[in-house]
């Protein structure tokens, strides 16, 4: 046996078989590779190519007047995009379905009393604050929920109540900030009379369905040295508070067991005239009166036994 295979892996015929098998082999491969490469460079281009060409905007959905006119504090659209919500000054929230204009839009009082609002805070993606004259705060999110509705299952937007707070104000208020920390059940609301910082602290259980918070857990106040108008930045957590006044102070606060404590400041040459969270909660964007956008962060320099910092991170 062995020596007939011999023969047959000699057999001239035999290996000129295989070598022709090989080459289709290695020719195909080949055109395979080139193929691929040209697929690559023609994706490539196909996404690059629109950047070398003018800009222009459309509509995708027709415009449309709004059902109610009055002033509009808040608008968002689903993350499906089949449907957008206002918050007016009143408080309402109306939801307007995108896929039929003629439809009515759903109207949602948060509260019953008819009182203008003086703030909205978005705390997150879809987490609200809405904050009345009287001391009343109400915290609320806005989600897509899939329903059924005429033997179809559709995304409606739901607005619900996260809890509501019924404690006055000690003053008038000329600026509001407010969060929520879920996984710690804790509600930090802070106003300012552009006098003093006045700071409320409220804590409930994770798992109350009616969460009607009627007095603070703690309660204190931060002066204001320069008596000059207050610009409020609180962060998503309630951890980290910003405060600048308008001569061009810039302080960092940190929330421990005793309160918000001052960890940093630094004074800017120019007014500021707005100040803003940056998603994420390190830095914070300052407008000044010169016309300058900025943003500034807490750093601690390279020695790490120095304290930390303000800096400007970027100029926009």
């Amino acid at each position: 046996l062995i020596f007939i295979y011999a023969e047959l892996m000699s057999n001239i015929k035999v290996v000129k078989f295989i070598d022709k098998i090989a080459s289709y082999i290695i020719k195909s491969g080949g055109v395979i590779v080139i193929s691929c490469v040209a697929l690559i460079i023609f994706m490539i281009f196909q996404v690059a190519f629109p950047l070398f060409l003018g800009s222009s905007i459309s509509l995708s959905r027709p415009a449309f007047d709004l059902a109610v006119k009055e002033e509009i504090q808040v608008i968002g659209l689903s993350e499906y995009q089949d449907s957008y919500f206002t918050i007016s000054r009143t408080g309402v929230v109306r939801i307007y379905d995108l896929n039929n204009n003629e439809k009515k839009p759903e109207n949602i009082p948060l509260r019953e009393e008819d009182l203008p609002l003086i703030k909205i805070n978005h705390l997150s993606e879809d987490v609200y604050s809405a904050h009345w004259s009287d001391g009343k705060s109400i915290f609320f999110k806005i989600t897509a929920k899939s329903v059924l509705e005429g033997g179809k299952r559709i995304n409606k937007l739901k607005c619900e109540s996260i809890a509501t707070i019924t404690v006055p104000y000690l003053t008038a208020t000329e600026e509001l900030v407010s969060s929520i920390d879920f996984e710690k059940g804790e509600i930090v609301r802070i106003y300012s009379d552009n006098q003093k910082i006045y700071v409320n602290l409220f804590k409930y259980e994770l798992d109350e369905s009616d969460k009607n918070l009627s007095s603070s857990t703690a309660e204190y106040t931060i002066e204001n040295t320069s008596k000059s108008k207050l610009f409020l930045s609180l962060g998503a957590n309630g951890e980290q508070l910003w405060v600048a006044n308008k001569t061009g102070l810039l302080a960092r606060y940190i929330k421990d067991d005793e309160g918000f404590q001052l960890k940093e400041e630094v004074e800017l040459k120019e007014e500021i005239s707005a100040v803003g969270n940056v998603y994420g909660d390190v830095s914070l964007l300052v407008a000044q009166t010169n016309g300058e956008v900025n943003s500034w962060m807490s750093v601690r320099p390279d020695n790490k036994k120095k304290k930390k910092s303000i800096i400007k991170a970027h100029s926009i």
